[in-house]
Order: structure tokens, then sequence, then C-alpha cells
């Protein structure tokens, strides 16, 4: 049986939207801004407040032609990311050293009528 012709990938069609919600920025979405940027068209649609991409744009703009950058800009956000990160007390030995547990575990277990006393 024939296969069916498939389109052509020859005129570059800038993607929808990106869906889902997040805190952060995702990589499709900052290629989103980018090809809307590119094009000076609204970016409303993303679903951002236009100050967190604004911040974005600026943020990640090349030093000398101006053109916002997203695979940068992602790899600088995963790179501000850096996971696991160890905690404080496991950083810091006068931390580890201090009985904060008995402490804390004292004043959450003391109910309150023993607090008015």
């Amino acid at each position: 049986m024939p296969m069916p012709p498939q389109p052509s990938n020859d005129s570059h069609q800038p993607a929808g939207p990106p869906s889902g919600v997040s805190r952060l920025l995702r990589e499709d979405e900052r290629i989103y801004i980018a090809d809307r940027v590119r094009e000076r068209a609204s970016i409303r649609e993303i679903g951002r407040a236009p100050s967190t991409i604004s911040r974005e744009v600026r943020r990640n703009r090349h030093p000398t032609n101006g053109r916002y950058r997203p695979h940068a800009a992602q790899a600088r956000a995963d790179a501000r990311r850096p996971r696991p990160k160890p905690s404080k007390i496991g950083q810091n030995p006068e931390l580890q050293a201090t009985p904060y547990m008995g402490v804390w575990w004292r004043r959450t277990t003391r109910q309150p009528s023993e607090v008015r006393r």
C-alpha cells in the first residue's frame, strides 16, 4: 500500500503557546518566546505575566547583537538549580553538633494546657 504524502517542512510554523502550569519557564516556553520576539508579535497567549517575559528577555539577550537566546537561557537556569542540594545542617559542622532536634521535639509536643502554666 502506498504511503500518503507527508507535508513538507519548507516553511517554519511557530508552535502554539506551550501548555501546562509551572512556576519556572520551560525550554519550550523559552523557544516560543524567542519565536514571538523574532516576529515582533504579542506574547500574551503564553499565559505568563508580561513582567516575567520582559525580565526573561532582558536577562538573556546576547551582549553584542541583542538577540534573545532561549537555549542559553535554559542552560543558565539549569545551572542555577543543581540537585540534589546539600542541606544547611549537612554543610555546617557547628549545626551538626547542636542538639536541635530535642529542643524542637519538646516545643512541638507540648500541650496548650502545659504552655499556660
